[in-house]
């Protein structure tokens, strides 16, 4: 990566110039910057392709040739390609997934006392979105597949923002607008899961906290072997995250 998207700041008063934090020995990317709500282009997307989009539906078997049924209705789905950790080994309970259940919340707060330009990570992150509001997140929780938000991780993650972003207003004077609470699935290894389980049926899944960086490369992973294709990482490292490691 060139000088120009990334740089060492091993200068407290530079970074404190630049990002607003007194903290040193970081890296700094010039083009991370704010968030911005993709809900909607993701909607338009699916709108305008062939995707047909089920919502509300809870799959509760897999029948032989890749029959999804539900508790009213059986779906023909051919090939599947299982994406949700939560409810995967349950459906195929042949295969041992080995998923561990990871809890984190996120806390937006209304604004705080001058911008935020740029995202700060270190003992979690901030990003500002563009409204000036900014997210503080998050926790982490073992073992843990609750929904419900705590105000307890509400007040850590106010509490990371005084640790990461100084000479702001003081966790009392922070006004939380908004929580979010989402439950990520990692592996036994930490290293996804991709591929074939068997009966015409696949896996996508098991990134834990690594969704960005996996995600991709998985995908065009999988639908290469969807299609017959050259797989695009060496045969050594698709087998490490062949979801019948385990078995």
């Amino acid at each position: 990566m060139s000088e120009d998207c990334l740089s060492f700041i091993d200068d407290s008063a530079l970074a404190s110039r630049s990002l607003g934090t007194q903290r040193s020995n970081g890296v700094f990317i010039s083009q991370v910057g704010r968030l911005n709500r993709c809900q909607t282009g993701v909607t338009q997307a699916i709108k305008n392709s062939s995707i047909e989009l089920l919502t509300k539906t809870r799959v509760s078997d897999i029948k032989s040739l890749s029959f999804l049924e539900d508790y009213q209705t059986t779906i023909e789905s051919a090939p599947v390609v299982l994406a949700n950790p939560q409810t995967a080994q349950q459906l195929i309970p042949q295969v041992k997934l080995r998923l561990q259940a990871i809890r984190g919340q996120s806390t937006r707060v209304e604004s705080i006392n001058r911008p935020l330009n740029h995202a700060l990570c270190g003992d979690g992150y901030l990003a500002s979105m563009d409204d000036e509001s900014v997210w503080s997140s998050g926790t982490f929780d073992l073992d843990d597949e609750s929904t419900e938000v705590r105000s307890r991780d509400n007040l850590v993650n106010l509490d990371r923002i005084n640790q990461l972003y100084d000479s702001i207003e003081s966790v009392k004077q922070m006004e939380v607008v908004e929580s979010w609470v989402g439950v990520r699935y990692a592996t036994l290894d930490r290293m996804p899961h991709v591929g074939f389980v068997g009966n015409n049926e696949y896996a996508l899944t098991g990134f834990g906290s690594k969704g960005f960086t996996w995600g991709p490369l998985a995908s065009e992973m999988l639908v290469s072997e969807l299609l017959g294709l050259s797989c695009p990482v060496e045969r050594s490292l698709r087998k490490r995250m062949s979801p019948l490691r385990f078995d």
